[in-house]
């Protein structure tokens, strides 16, 4: 995982180099999760019968989350856990792509209580324009990752957001770049790329 967040952290720095020359460049967010849990007898949040989505979504407004940020939320996965607790997780979509790391996760209960939140969701804006492309940012994590191997990336295959390359009988699955949103330190969103390797020696992913 730390060569996967180091990767996604060069393409950042190089599709922002160039853009305020008189700044330092901005890294990724790395803000904590807002964590809310009920109280005995006292919900965070509970109304009207509804799916656990819309009673989540009464809640994060209450807190004053903007309508934006919950317009792009969409739920990854949705288990029913003990006592009929329905338990939520969702990602979050910008102009259609993910927003690396930005998350919420929610416990909603039978009785349309909202009973535990944690809300890693970003604030929306128009990302800016990635100034790089997929290929350019497999090579700059190569670079960074593997400076001793030879590497030529060869043919792309690009399947949905996704471009993978090979580059040679090092790696035992092609490198690939998949286009995401960050979200940066200083509160804007920026088009980047999320780079994989996986290696035959060491077995790395």
């Amino acid at each position: 995982m730390n060569k996967l967040i180091a990767s996604v952290l060069i393409a950042a720095t190089a599709m922002l180099s160039g853009f305020a020359v008189a700044q330092s460049e901005p890294g990724l967010d790395r803000t904590r999760p807002v964590v809310a849990r009920a109280k005995p007898g006292r919900p965070l949040r509970a109304g009207p019968a509804a799916a656990p989505e819309a009673l989540l979504a009464r809640y994060l407004r209450s807190r004053g989350t903007s309508e934006q940020v919950i317009a792009a939320l969409r739920t990854q996965s949705r288990e029913s856990g003990a006592g009929g607790v329905t338990h939520l997780r969702l990602s979050q979509q910008v102009d259609g792509l993910e927003v690396y790391g930005a998350y919420v996760r929610a416990a909603v209960d039978s009785r349309g209580v909202v009973m535990h939140v944690i809300d890693g969701s970003a604030p929306v804006s128009r990302p800016l324009a990635s100034r790089i492309n997929a290929r350019q940012a497999v090579s700059a994590v190569l670079r960074q990752l593997y400076p001793s191997v030879p590497a030529s990336l060869g043919r792309a295959r690009v399947q949905g957001g996704t471009t993978s390359f090979y580059a040679g009988p090092f790696f035992h699955g092609e490198p690939s770049a998949t286009a995401v949103v960050l979200h940066l330190e200083n509160g804007q969103l920026a088009r980047g790329w999320l780079v994989e390797t996986w290696t035959h020696r060491p077995n790395q992913l």
